[in-house]
C-alpha cells in the first residue's frame, strides 16, 4: 500500500528509532513560528542517542543509509536556499549555548537574557575585523617571515652529508650485530642489551636525518605573491558570495563569543579581538 510522501519522509528522518535507539534534541526550536537558522533539524553532532532502547527493525547499517540518502536528497533540495549567516556554527554565547540566525538578527540559544545582534552588524564587524588584523599588511608581513624563519630551520636540518650518516650508520649496526651474537655466551646481560637498545635510537635517529636529506628543498615564500593572493582574499571577503565568505571565514576563525554585547573572534584556539556591538556605527575593533 502507498504511503503519503510526508509519511515516508517522518520514516526515514526516524530511521535510528527504528534500529532500537532513542534521539532527543533532534528538532530545532522554533521562534515567532520560524525555526531558528531556517532548519527544523540540528546538525547530527548535537543529537542525544540512548543506544539500544528497544528491539531493533532495522540494522544500524541500514539505518545510516536511510539517513544518508535522505540528507542527500536534502542538500539538494536546499541549493538555492542557502543560510546567509556568515557565523552560523561558529558563535556561542558568554553562557556556552550556541548562538543561532533567526529573523535577521543572532540569539542565544539559551535563557542567558543575551540581547539579540542585527546579523548585518555583527556579520559586518567580522569581515572588518579579519580585514583589518589577520589580513593588513603589517600582518602579512609578520607572518612571512615567521614562515621563512621556519623554512631556513628545517633546510639547515637537511644539509647533512647523506653519506657521512650512512658511515654511522654502518659503525653503529655493526656493533649492535657484534654485541647480539656475543648475547649467548655470556651470564650478564643486562650492560649489553641497555647497549643494543642505546643503538637502536641511534640508529632511528640517523634514518630520520638521512629522510630529511632526501627531502627537496623549499624556496623561501615570496611576500608579493603572497599579498597578491591576499588582496583576492579581500575581494572575496567584501564581494564574494554568501558561501564564500562563509568558507573563508571559516578558514581564518575557529570559534567566536558573544558576551556582554562584546563578540571575540579566535583563530586556533587563540584570541583575536574583542569587537564591541554598542557603538551607533555597529563595531569598534578593541
Amino acid at each position: 500500500m502507498s504511503q503519503p510522501i510526508g509519511t515516508m519522509i517522518s520514516v526515514e528522518d526516524n530511521a535510528l528509532c527504528y534500529a532500537g535507539h532513542l534521539v532527543w534534541n533532534r528538532v530545532n526550536e522554533r521562534i515567532d513560528g520560524t525555526y531558528i537558522e531556517g532548519r527544523k533539524y540540528r546538525p547530527r553532532s548535537e543529537w542525544l542517542i540512548q543506544r539500544d532502547a528497544h528491539p531493533a527493525m532495522i540494522s544500524d547499517e541500514e539505518a545510516e543509509q536511510i539517513l544518508s540518502r535522505r540528507q542527500q536528497r536534502s542538500v539538494k533540495g536546499k541549493r538555492g536556499r542557502l543560510s546567509p549567516y556568515l557565523l552560523s556554527g561558529l558563535l556561542y554565547c558568554g553562557c556556552g549555548q550556541p548562538v543561532y540566525g533567526c529573523g535577521g538578527f543572532y540569539r542565544c540559544n539559551g535563557k542567558c537574557g543575551e540581547r539579540s545582534i542585527r546579523q548585518d552588524r555583527l556579520d559586518q564587524a567580522a569581515l572588518t575585523t579579519l580585514l583589518t588584523r589577520v589580513l593588513s599588511d603589517d600582518a602579512i608581513r609578520q607572518t612571512v617571515d615567521a614562515v621563512n624563519r621556519q623554512l631556513a630551520q628545517l633546510a639547515k636540518r637537511s644539509e647533512s652529508d647523506p653519506a657521512q650518516i650512512k658511515r654511522s650508520q654502518q659503525r653503529l649496526q655493526h656493533e649492535q650485530d657484534t654485541l647480539v651474537s656475543s648475547l649467548a655466551h655470556l651470564e650478564h646481560r643486562e650492560p649489553l642489551l641497555r647497549r643494543i637498545d642505546q643503538l637502536s635510537e641511534e640508529l632511528a635517529q640517523l634514518e630520520q636525518a638521512l629522510q630529511r636529506t632526501a627531502r627537496p628543498k623549499i624556496s623561501a615564500i615570496d611576500e608579493a605573491a603572497v599579498r597578491r593572493f591576499v588582496q583576492q582574499l579581500c575581494i572575496d571577503l567584501n564581494d564574494g558570495e554568501t558561501e564564500t565568505k562563509k568558507a573563508l571565514l571559516r578558514a581564518m576563525v575557529c570559534r567566536a563569543t558573544l558576551s556582554a554585547g562584546e563578540v571575540y573572534l579566535y583563530t586556533d584556539g587563540q584570541l583575536l579581538t574583542g569587537v564591541k556591538m554598542a557603538s551607533p556605527r555597529g563595531f569598534e575593533p578593541r
